[in-house]
């Protein structure tokens, strides 16, 4: 099962996250769309088999980091991209599922459903700055193009945390539709797209106050559950 589908910052993979019996990333090359490399990620440190829910590799394409975990527990990988091989890992909250870099490729901010918070990650340092409180059942984070505020999708709470990017402090609590996943900005940052589960539509917010500006009329018989915005 392919868990969470992106493409590197750099543009060099297409990253694919897949939970298996051998849990691995596959790096697709984005002209071909051949997979390139897979990598099998190990056990996580508690011994456990956890399984990987999202990837990034950093802006220099030299380190890749994998957000594993399981109901109880979760873990932040990083893997020497050049040899595959893990170089450290780092516990995060219960059951991560979405993890975005910031623009500047200074911090890491992984969703963690399980524990209902989210890790802020010093990407340069791989050191958890702390976890701050979102809602219920976080599921995926979108970060504006300036870096100036993140999203978080709160699947059971039916809303969406905006925090300050610069201090990472919340600033807003945004009623959406039901059971939202999905998130993404536009690349001017002036609008960010939520797919709702639950009620099968698509919420739209003002990417600078934060606010609902439309929503989408429900789509029959359809569970938006990723989204993405064309450049």
């Amino acid at each position: 099962i392919v868990t969470d589908l992106r493409m590197a910052q750099n543009g060099n993979y297409i990253i694919a996250t897949v939970m298996s019996a051998s849990p691995s990333v596959i790096l697709i090359d984005p002209v071909s769309n051949a997979p390139q490399r897979s990598i099998v990620l190990p056990r996580m440190r508690t011994g456990e088999a956890g399984q990987p829910r999202a990837a990034v590799i950093n802006r220099e394409g030299t380190r890749m980091f994998v957000a594993m975990g399981t109901t109880s527990s979760g873990e932040l990988l990083a893997i020497n991209l050049s040899t595959g091989i893990p170089e450290k890992a780092l516990p995060v909250g219960a059951n991560p599922c979405g993890m975005e870099l910031s623009p500047d490729g200074r911090f890491l901010y992984v969703a963690n459903s399980g524990s209902g918070d989210l890790s802020v990650i010093d990407a340069w340092t791989f050191q958890e700055m702390g976890r701050v409180r979102v809602g219920v059942n976080p599921q995926r984070v979108a970060i504006t193009p300036d870096g100036s505020k993140v999203f978080v999708t709160n699947k059971g709470s039916d809303n969406v945390t905006v925090l300050n990017g610069q201090n990472q402090s919340p600033i807003a609590t945004v009623p959406v539709g039901k059971g939202p996943v999905g998130i993404a900005c536009t690349s001017d940052g002036s609008k960010v797209f939520v797919a709702c589960t639950g009620s099968s539509n698509i919420s739209i917010l003002d990417g600078h106050s934060g606010g609902v500006i439309n929503t989408s009329s429900p789509m029959p018989q359809s569970t938006p559950w990723g989204i993405a915005v064309c450049p």
